[in-house]
């Protein structure tokens, strides 16, 4: 297949969206240089629409103005990233392509993708992890360095029946020219949920929350198929003491999120 070059990011995305509708075969071509990485998202250019490619390593993203080299594009739409349905089940991909950077260890890197799939969830729609402002609170810098959990009576989550011990903070720092920082909040079972927080020091700044279950990435011989678990959470707010520094652990603050079902669930930190 021919690659088409174009001079701006906008061009070379229709290009790429065009030869994925004529045979699902379009190429990442940029470098990794010229994307700002999120968690689960990536901007290469202009805000255009998301679209989904994954890596050999197993790490999906919704990525906007194209995507670099090393990654898979995937030619579903953003409200639907499953679109395929292979024998073992709904895939992004048609011909079954699954992650095998290490050949010795594909089914781990299989098990990667579908969580993170699931914790990007659709780019449009109401499965897609709600993007929460972040304001700044005084009052809330000389917070002690523990973290309380609150939730509404009989809440489903399992960080509600476990409440989590002190933070473990990871992927704090600069990440292709993007600050982005991770609080990890993690109950007592190794088995259970953990409540990412992403705050992204971008123009408009704001976070994004995903509810990672440790049980995704040990389960034994997973089929290639996405989940039909979704992300719980539609709306919510953060407060932070002060401004984060790039690099540096996310400053004392409070989560507040709210859950379709009239549940919620309150982190200070």
């Amino acid at each position: 297949m021919a690659w088409i070059e174009a001079k701006s990011p906008s061009a070379r995305f229709a290009v790429a969206l065009l030869l994925v509708a004529c045979d699902g075969a379009a190429q990442c071509t940029l470098t990794a240089a010229e994307c700002r990485f999120g968690v689960f998202d990536a901007d290469c250019g202009e805000r255009t629409e998301p679209a989904l490619a994954c890596s050999g390593a197993g790490e999906c993203r919704w990525f906007y103005g194209g995507c670099p080299m090393g990654y898979h594009p995937s030619p579903c739409p953003p409200e639907n990233p499953c679109c395929h349905v292979t024998p073992d089940g709904r895939w992004p991909y048609a011909d079954g392509w699954r992650p095998t950077e290490r050949s010795s260890m594909p089914l781990y890197f299989s098990q990667v993708m579908i969580y993170n799939l699931e914790a990007m969830g659709p780019a449009a729609g109401p499965d897609q992890p709600p993007r929460i402002a972040v304001e700044i609170d005084p009052s809330l810098v000389d917070r002690l360095p523990a973290v309380h959990v609150e939730c509404s009576v009989g809440n489903p989550l399992r960080l509600c029946m476990t409440p989590p011990a002190l933070p473990r903070f990871t992927r704090a720092g600069v990440h292709g020219g993007y600050a982005t920082n991770v609080a990890q909040f993690i109950g007592d079972s190794p088995f259970g949920e953990q409540l990412w927080l992403e705050v992204r020091d971008s123009p408009d700044r704001h976070a994004r929350v995903y509810l990672h279950r440790y049980t995704d990435h040990v389960a034994t011989l997973p089929p290639a198929q996405c989940s039909d678990r979704t992300q719980p959470f539609v709306g919510g707010s953060v407060r932070l003491g002060r401004e984060f520094v790039r690099g540096a652990d996310l400053p004392p603050g409070v989560l507040e999120l709210s859950q379709p079902d009239a549940h919620w669930i309150t982190v200070e930190f």
